[in-house]
């Protein structure tokens, strides 16, 4: 094989393995924070890691959630420490990691939603819209 031959063919590969690992961000336009549990929830805040952003609200309802819109924007955090209080008083504190795979094209975008489970323990995924 010559050498311009051997060059074309790594140039092609190199264009596809471009092609095929580039993914579109993650468009965020909503955050939700769901209370799963039979208990109001209190001093709920999400704080994102490693960027630093936080949200809070004082109380969510039983069953309820906190809906959150904001302008389109890509996800930057990894992961998030969400804390609240429960009825008792007790702060209760749990590190999620926040979805990276979506399958997303150019432009789509997510909702980030938080539940808060009665055991305390905490997910996040997204969902498209």
């Amino acid at each position: 094989m010559s050498i311009s031959r051997l060059l074309a063919v790594v140039a092609g590969i190199s264009l596809v393995l471009l092609v095929n690992c580039h993914k579109a961000p993650i468009l965020l336009s909503q955050a939700i924070v769901r209370n799963a549990s039979s208990q109001p929830i209190s001093n709920v805040q999400v704080q994102h890691e490693p960027t630093g952003g936080v949200g809070r609200v004082n109380r969510i309802l039983p069953e309820a959630e906190l809906d959150l819109g904001f302008v389109r924007q890509p996800m930057k955090a990894k992961w998030a420490i969400v804390s609240w209080k429960i009825s008792t008083g007790e702060t209760r504190q749990a590190r999620v990691d926040l979805p990276r795979r979506t399958g997303a094209t150019d432009g789509q975008t997510f909702s980030l939603i938080y539940t808060i489970d009665a055991g305390g323990s905490v997910s996040a995924r997204l969902i498209p819209g």
